[in-house]
Parts: C-alpha cells; sequence; structure tokens
C-alpha cells in the first residue's frame, strides 16, 4: 500500500476546506491508497482568535514542521505530499517549507490551490523578488490542481510553468441528501446564506439589499447560518436588523452542517453568495444539488459554475443596489426561478457527485507511484 499524505487545516473547523476534507476522507475508497491526513496550522479551538494569534502561530508551525520532519524520517511508505493552500502569504510561506522538506525526501508533490486572491497574482507580477520565490518553490510540484480554469491562465500569464495541471470542482455526496424531504412550498420567495457571516462574504451587501426590498414592500424571508468573523461585525450586522425594523425578515442562526443544512437548503427558493474571494465553494454545489436557484458574485470558479440566466444570476460588480435588483427579480418571477432551482439538482447530479471527482483524484495519485 502507498501512502498519501495530505497536509490540512484542522478537519474540526468551520468553513468550505475542512467540509471539503471530510468528505474526502470520509468517501475515498482504494485498494491500492491510504489517506492520511496531516493536521497544520490553526486548529478549529483557535477559531475566533485566529487573526490575533501572531507569534503563537509561529510557535505552533514550528512543532508542527518538527512532526513532519519526524514522520518522513519513520515512515518510509509516505509517496506522496498533497499541500493545500491559497494563494495568500502565510499559507504559501507554510506550505512552500513543506514542498521543499518534502522534496528533500524525494517525495512527489501536489499542490492543489484552494483559494484564489486575484491581487497576489498582480503582486507577483510587481514584484520580482517574491515572483522568484515562487516560482522556485511551487514550479517544483508533480501535479499541480486548480479549481478554476482562470486560476491557471492567470498563473500562465504571470510566467509560472506548472507541468501537470488539473481543473475540478469541489463535491456534493449524493447519499447526504436522501431522507431530506424537499419542500418548497413557502408563501414568500426564501432565500438563504450558508458561510462565514463577513464583511469580505458579502454579507453586508445583503443585510443593506433587505433594507431596500422592505422599502419596496417586497414579501421575502432570509436565513443566515455561520459564525461571525468578529464580535465587533456582530454588533454592527445586529444593530442594522434591528433598527431597519428586519427581525421578521432576516433570521440569523448558528452554522449547520449534515442533514440539517440539507434540510434548510431543500425548503429554500435562492442561494446567495455575494461574497468578495472564493475558490469552488462547496456550499454552492450542494445549494444546487438541492434545486436552489443561485446568485452570486464573479468570484474564483462561481462564474463557471453557475450559468447566468439560466440556473443562477452572477453579480459582475458587488453592490448592494445590484444584489437588491437580482432578488427583486427573482421575487417578482418565484414560480420560474423554482422550476430553473428544479433543473439545477440534475445539473449538479451531472457535474457535482462525488464519484467522478474522488476516481479523477485517485488516477491522479495512481500515475505519480
Amino acid at each position: 500500500m502507498v501512502n498519501v499524505l495530505i497536509v490540512t487545516k484542522d478537519l474540526d473547523s468551520k468553513g468550505g476546506i475542512a467540509n471539503y476534507f471530510r468528505l474526502f476522507f470520509r468517501e475515498f475508497k482504494s485498494d491500492k491508497l491510504i489517506l492520511c491526513p496531516f493536521i497544520i496550522g490553526s486548529r478549529s479551538r483557535d477559531y475566533s482568535i485566529r487573526a490575533e494569534r501572531g507569534v503563537s502561530y509561529v510557535y505552533d508551525y514550528l512543532v508542527d514542521l518538527r512532526r513532519f520532519l519526524i514522520l518522513l524520517l519513520n515512515d518510509k511508505s509516505i509517496k506522496i505530499i498533497q499541500v493545500n493552500p491559497s494563494l495568500i502569504p502565510v499559507p504559501l510561506i507554510r506550505d512552500g517549507i513543506i514542498i521543499l522538506v518534502a522534496k528533500l525526501f524525494r517525495k512527489k508533490v501536489i499542490v492543489f490551490y484552494r483559494g484564489w486572491r486575484d491581487h497576489f497574482i498582480q503582486r507577483l507580477a510587481r514584484n520580482r523578488l517574491s515572483g522568484i520565490l515562487f516560482k522556485y518553490v511551487f514550479q517544483k510540484a508533480d501535479a499541480t490542481i486548480f479549481l478554476a480554469n482562470r486560476f491557471r491562465d492567470q498563473l500562465a500569464e504571470s510566467g509560472v510553468l506548472l507541468k501537470n495541471t488539473h481543473i475540478t470542482r469541489t463535491f456534493f455526496v449524493k447519499e447526504d441528501l436522501r431522507g431530506t424531504v424537499s419542500a418548497k412550498t413557502n408563501p414568500s420567495p426564501k432565500f438563504m446564506y450558508i458561510s462565514r457571516i463577513s464583511e469580505k462574504k458579502g454579507v453586508t451587501e445583503i443585510i443593506t439589499a433587505c433594507k431596500m426590498l422592505y422599502a419596496q414592500q417586497k414579501a421575502f424571508e432570509i436565513e443566515l447560518y455561520g459564525h461571525f468573523s468578529d464580535m465587533e461585525y456582530r454588533a454592527h450586522i445586529l444593530n442594522i436588523i434591528s433598527e431597519s425594523n428586519l427581525s421578521e425578515y432576516i433570521h440569523i442562526e448558528p452554522y449547520i452542517d449534515g442533514s440539517e443544512k440539507f434540510k434548510v437548503l431543500k425548503e429554500s427558493d435562492v442561494f446567495l453568495l455575494p461574497s468578495y474571494e472564493e475558490g469552488c465553494p462547496n456550499s454552492v454545489i450542494e445549494a444546487m444539488a438541492s434545486g436552489c436557484f443561485i446568485i452570486s458574485s464573479a468570484v474564483g470558479a462561481l462564474p463557471e459554475i453557475v450559468q447566468d440566466g439560466i440556473n443562477g444570476l452572477i453579480m459582475e460588480a458587488i453592490t448592494a443596489d445590484n444584489l437588491a435588483a437580482k432578488m427583486s427579480y427573482v421575487i417578482d418571477n418565484i414560480e420560474s426561478i423554482r422550476e430553473m432551482g428544479i433543473k439545477n439538482i440534475k445539473y449538479a447530479y451531472v457535474n457535482f457527485e462525488a464519484e467522478n471527482h474522488i476516481t479523477n483524484m485517485e488516477n491522479l495519485y495512481r500515475s505519480l507511484v
């Protein structure tokens, strides 16, 4: 048996990356390969203070790096090491060191870019030293996986020459939807949001758009599920809702997962994600599989998986006015929107169900050994 060591964040954490790998480890089955998680970086216990950790993060990373070295010295069955950084400085430095150590031990390396920031690509092009260091480390990968074609193309245009590149998406597991009943019978259009409740996810625009719809006397309901990015932002959002008399229309609940998540998705008409930065969010794919119409921003892989005007609406500009206009269109055309949402179920099953994704990943691992 060959071991594939997957370096990732704490699987007990909240968010799309942890959710993806929990499902991936659960669903992956092979008679030739064993997947082994190696946890690095912030742990779930640090979620609420991760922006304040400072020196403690460096110390914990050095402890993790020592564990990594000991593991490679003792376990000769590890042949492939997969890192999963976002394209931002801290994860790139963290995983870049892992790549250099892995290559020192003559291991095959896969880089799976999970998050993306366009301005970092521009920084690589402007800053010669950053560009040289990035190329020196990340061009050593034996395979590179992207969540969108444009991510691969942007790196290529910046002069980063990568071999053996692959495009994949996140996925959903059809068995997880069984036993949940579709019930889109609510009298008013129901909007849904499931993610971290933060400014970067476009939550301010969602609340402001709701104020506009309320002023227009539109009938709607919206539920937001997730953890606030910080207490100050929580107080700000709750204050707007209270002062704007929106408590009857907007309901904020803790983060949900599993069967409870699919239940509320199947009861909803439209999934909102006006985010400022994304990779290929599991939440949107799971919403499609549950029969939701999508309203999203044009970031990450979203323009490649949401077909504007067919199974969703794409916001080129992330503004409250733009979002309110699209939500208003949904409210005024709810019957046709629900029909398009139902068509999303087949679209999701054909393109994003787990089986094909797992098979493709296994074939990639096998090709490297």
